[in-house]
């Protein structure tokens, strides 16, 4: 489970991010 305002990002274990700094991409984060 992610803060709030927060998407998790892949799996086992996931990653936290916020949108307006990454994009989760095919489970790896991406930064803007």
């Amino acid at each position: 489970l992610c803060s709030k305002g927060e998407k998790a990002c892949g799996s086992k274990p996931h990653s936290c991010y916020k949108e307006s700094m990454y994009q989760c991409v095919n489970g790896q984060l991406r930064p803007k």
